[in-house]
Parts: structure tokens; C-alpha cells; sequence
């Protein structure tokens, strides 16, 4: 008996083993399809309803602060060229500026789904300013902010000449003492104004800092709008490309990421554009545009797609669907470019 539980005992040994290599022919063939399956989605061509979805309209709002002993004392929207800052406030709402750009999902890896939310755009990004310049803006500032001082005074002077010399019943005189009380207000911000550099001491050490929020637009597939709030996590100046992510790392519902591969595409030829109307055009850009797949020719890697028919941003793919770029001006930023950026994100 005992001789017989054995010998069955040996038997069954042997048949595993011989189903053993088996199972690992059949983990190795499932692996294999795969890993094929991945690959052949990789490379498969986007179609237009693809190409449409891989994009979103990005709005970017920033201002600068005046930071003096960890406390924010002026916000503004702006330097111009001339140094001078552009709608000075003591309030942030007033001296928000808004910009448009077309951002483009994007997988994070070239094989695998990795998307998490990022996208790519292109946003001009000011160069880092240093305390000694904050210190030199708020001088001038200063400067310019008594000039208007006295120019506002002169005027109304002259305004409050007229006022006692008429009455209401004088042809214009309303419409003149509207104006001087615009003035009026004026003077009294720009005292304000006044008051608070005059708190400012170099000693203090200002900061100069720009803050921006980033809102990405995006459609579903049945053409309601929904909007996603992104960070900032990781930029080129060179290119001045951005690299975005939802706050909370997770690709919106019905967007459809484009993969980066290790090569560029074509250079020259016919190619396809997705772009926004009106969103390269200051006067005519908002979140509320649609984009359209629009023909376009590429040599040397530039792009002869109108302005106003899409922006800084807007994806270039050649006319089988194969992603080739993003545009930049009339330039086309290349997939090798973009793999930099996606190389420099920053660890959450």
C-alpha cells in the first residue's frame, strides 16, 4: 500500500514538472503580445478625432509682487521696456494679465500610457530679477509716480479754475467736473502710492517675485467644456516651453496624450496643424475658442501657419498622424526639444 501512495506520489511529481516549463511558455507568449500590443499603440498614427483631443487651451495669469520683510506692499502686471511697471496696485485683482497659448497632453514615457496629467506649452517666462534690481524699479517708480503727482495737480488746477468760474447750467460743465473727479481719484492712488515707497528702505532688501496660475481648457468628447488647475513642473528657457501637471497628477477624462518617440519627424512637407482660432491674436484670444485641424507646409523645421489661426503651442503632426512638434512663433519645436523639458521635471 504504502509502495503504492508512493509510486502515485512520484507520478504527479512528474506531471507538474512537465506542465511547469509549459506555464512558462505561456507567461513568456502573453508578455511578448504585450509588449506588442504596446509597441503597436505607440506608434499608431493619431486620427483627426485624436489629433483634436490631445489639445487644450492653456490661460496663464500672473502678476509680479514687491515682497519687503516677508510682506507684500505692491502688486503690478508688468515691466516695460523702460523699466516702468505696468498698472502698480495695492491690490492683485486690478494688475492680473491673462495670456493664451494651445497646450498638448502628453505621455511622459514613448511606450506606455504615462500621461498623469502633463502637457507641454509654449509661455514666455521673464528673466529671474535680483534684489538689487527690485530696489532700482522701486526708485524709478518712485521717480515717475511724482511726476504724475505734479502733472495731476497742474491739471487740476486748471480744472478746478473752470469749475468755480461756470455753473451746471454751462454747456460741458458736467462732463468736465466728471473728468476732474476721475483726477481727483487718480491723485489720491498716486499719493497713496507715494506714502508706501516712501516706507521702502534699501536696508529692507525688496524681493521682486512673479506669481502664475496656470487653468488648462479642455472638451470632452461630447463637446462640453471642462477646465483642469496646473503646476508648473519644469521649464526651458532656451525654447521657452513650459511642462504642466493637473494638481491632482491625473489625465482628465477623454483627452488623448501624444507619445514623444527618440527620433524627430519629418522636417520638410506637408504636414497638419491643430489650432485655435483667434488664440494667437492678443485682441481675440479666450478660453471659450474651438480648434480645427488646419493643412500647413513645414521646411526646416518652420511652419507657415497663420496667427490667427493658432497660436504659440498648437501641435504639428504630419498628414499619416504622426506627432512631429509644437509651434513657437514660425518655428517648430522638435520631439528632441520637447524630451528635454520632459527630462527637467521636478520631483512633487
Amino acid at each position: 500500500m504504502r509502495y503504492l501512495v508512493f509510486q502515485l506520489t512520484l507520478h504527479g511529481m512528474k506531471q507538474r514538472r512537465r506542465h511547469i516549463p509549459r506555464l512558462k511558455l505561456m507567461t513568456l507568449v502573453i508578455l511578448l503580445l504585450t509588449i506588442i500590443a504596446w509597441v503597436t499603440w505607440s506608434f499608431w498614427p493619431s486620427s483627426a478625432r485624436q489629433m483634436k483631443r490631445s489639445v487644450a487651451i492653456v490661460a496663464c495669469q500672473s502678476w509680479y509682487e514687491i515682497v519687503c520683510k516677508g510682506k507684500t506692499i505692491l502688486y503690478f502686471a508688468d515691466i516695460a521696456a523702460d523699466t516702468a511697471l505696468v498698472r502698480p496696485s495695492l491690490q492683485q485683482d486690478s494688475c492680473v494679465r491673462t495670456t493664451y497659448s494651445t497646450g498638448v497632453w502628453v505621455n511622459r514615457y514613448a511606450f506606455i500610457p504615462s500621461c498623469r496629467g502633463r502637457m507641454v506649452t509654449v509661455m514666455a517666462k521673464p528673466d529671474e530679477i535680483n534684489q538689487q534690481d527690485a530696489w532700482k524699479l522701486i526708485e524709478k517708480e518712485k521717480e515717475r509716480n511724482q511726476k504724475r503727482i505734479r502733472q495731476l495737480r497742474d491739471q487740476l488746477k486748471e480744472l478746478n479754475y473752470y469749475l468755480r468760474i461756470n455753473n451746471v447750467h454751462d454747456e460741458g460743465y458736467n462732463t468736465v467736473a466728471a473728468y476732474a473727479y476721475e483726477k481727483e481719484d487718480e491723485k489720491a492712488y498716486c499719493m497713496g502710492l507715494a506714502q508706501l515707497f516712501d516706507t521702502v528702505r534699501q536696508a529692507d532688501r525688496p524681493q521682486l517675485i512673479r506669481k502664475a496660475v496656470y487653468t488648462a481648457y479642455y472638451r470632452l468628447p461630447n463637446g462640453e467644456c471642462q477646465q483642469a488647475r496646473m503646476r508648473e513642473v519644469g521649464s526651458s528657457k532656451q525654447c521657452q516651453t513650459v511642462l504642466l501637471q493637473t494638481v491632482g497628477r491625473n489625465t482628465p477624462t477623454g483627452v488623448a496624450p501624444v507619445s514623444i518617440f527618440f527620433v524627430n519627424g519629418k522636417s520638410h512637407g506637408a504636414a497638419l496643424a491643430v489650432g485655435y482660432g483667434g488664440l494667437g491674436v492678443e485682441e481675440l484670444a479666450s478660453s471659450d475658442a474651438s480648434c480645427s485641424i488646419i493643412p500647413t507646409t513645414i521646411h526646416d523645421n518652420r511652419h507657415d501657419l497663420p496667427a490667427v489661426l493658432g497660436g504659440d503651442g498648437s501641435p504639428v503632426f504630419s498628414t499619416r498622424g504622426y506627432f512631429i512638434g509644437i509651434t513657437r512663433g514660425n518655428e517648430v519645436i522638435t520631439r528632441s526639444q520637447l524630451r528635454d523639458l520632459l527630462r527637467k521635471e521636478k520631483q512633487p
